[in-house]
């Protein structure tokens, strides 16, 4: 991802931006502090992991958790830009 806006420059894009959006969630319940439970869910079904792995790293983790409220969230990074002919998206 790092690479697109030099790739969107040679491709011939121009007034190329880029950002980063890192959304952050507290609750465990909510969609990135579930991801642990959904990746180790994941991990153990392509065979990963062991059922034993999963439960003991998804107890320390609950454990953590249990001691105030998790951080948890993942960057998420867009990038843009425009044919130099495209004048509608210029006055965006």
């Amino acid at each position: 991802v790092r690479r697109l806006p030099q790739l969107f420059h040679r491709a011939g894009f121009v007034d190329v931006g880029a950002r980063g959006f890192f959304p952050i969630e507290s609750d465990p319940k909510s969609f990135y502090g579930n991801l642990a439970e959904r990746c180790a869910a994941v991990a153990l079904k392509v065979g990963a992991i062991t059922e034993a792995e999963r439960r003991a790293w998804l107890e320390a983790f609950h454990a953590q958790g249990a001691q105030g409220p998790i951080v948890a969230g993942r960057l998420h990074l867009f990038v843009w830009g425009r044919t130099p002919g495209d004048a509608g998206a210029a006055r965006a």
